[in-house]
């Protein structure tokens, strides 16, 4: 333990020195054939013992603290080890619907969802419609909500704008945000800080985040959907094509990013 090699290596300094003093003493005493004082000693030697005992008085509270602080966070641990597992059932318990659109997933849920939202946008640029559409798209062709309704791609778009809408998802997320603002706030230590953030960014955030980066990074390979569901334009009939990641699916990433960042090393 660092603190035990702390200890020695004082001791052995402090030791050190005792031992000059006394020897270079010894030296003096022959050599000028002093008398040996004991209250002189005495005088030396008393504050120097007293130096080593509060020097090892610190340090022994210093070990007792922190080991206080790591037994403390053992008994704290399960505790936020079991409120994740409830929020993971949360959010299992978030259900999309499926029913409008063919999907090999039996559901989609508050965990998965990144799974689906890339199948049913492979599934868009597969559609006839969809080329035909972002063909004129490319050439300035403008959209209208009707004519998207007239589509047959229309029911992905709906199944998508489930999470360009946003609400849902922000809704889950609370849950993720606000257990990380209570860990920050607990007498965890540090590392099971980081060891239960890290199990949040790898079971439940992980591919959220990932997703609005991928697509961040190659927006030109992302399909563009039709945003019919704009509340900012809610009232023209016109409606822009835009990514995924460019409307309020996006609204949660960069609070999630910063509260479960990675641990500096």
């Amino acid at each position: 333990m660092n603190y035990k090699k702390y200890i020695l290596i004082t001791l052995g300094i402090l030791i050190s020195l005792v031992l000059i003093d006394i020897l270079t003493g010894i030296y003096f005493w022959n050599r000028l054939h002093l008398i040996f004082s004991s209250s002189t000693f005495n005088n030396i030697a008393t504050p120097i013992v007293g130096i080593i005992a509060v020097i090892i008085y610190s340090l022994a509270l210093n070990i007792s603290f922190k080991q206080n602080r790591i037994i403390q966070s053992q008994h704290l641990k399960p505790y936020f080890e079991n409120e994740l597992i409830e929020i993971e059932k949360k959010l299992k318990s978030y259900k999309f619907d499926l029913k409008i659109v063919e999907s090999k997933y039996d559901e989609c849920n508050g965990i998965n969802f990144t799974s689906v939202i890339m199948e049913q946008l492979t599934a868009l640029t597969q559609d006839q419609d969809y080329k035909d559409d972002t063909t004129l798209l490319e050439k300035g062709e403008v959209f209208t909500r009707t004519y998207i309704m007239s589509r047959s791609y229309y029911n992905i778009v709906v199944f998508l704008a489930s999470f360009t809408i946003g609400i849902d998802l922000k809704l889950s997320f609370n849950y993720i945000i606000e257990f990380a603002d209570e860990i920050d706030n607990s007498k965890l230590l540090k590392v099971d800080i980081e060891q239960i953030k890290r199990k949040v960014r790898k079971d439940l955030i992980g591919q959220y985040i990932s997703y609005i980066e991928f697509e961040k990074k190659d927006r030109k390979f992302i399909p563009l959907i039709p945003n019919i569901f704009d509340y900012q334009n809610i009232h023209d009939e016109k409606i822009e094509f835009t990514t995924i990641s460019e409307t309020l699916f996006s609204e949660s990433y960069e609070l999630l990013k910063t509260k479960y960042k990675k641990a500096s090393a």
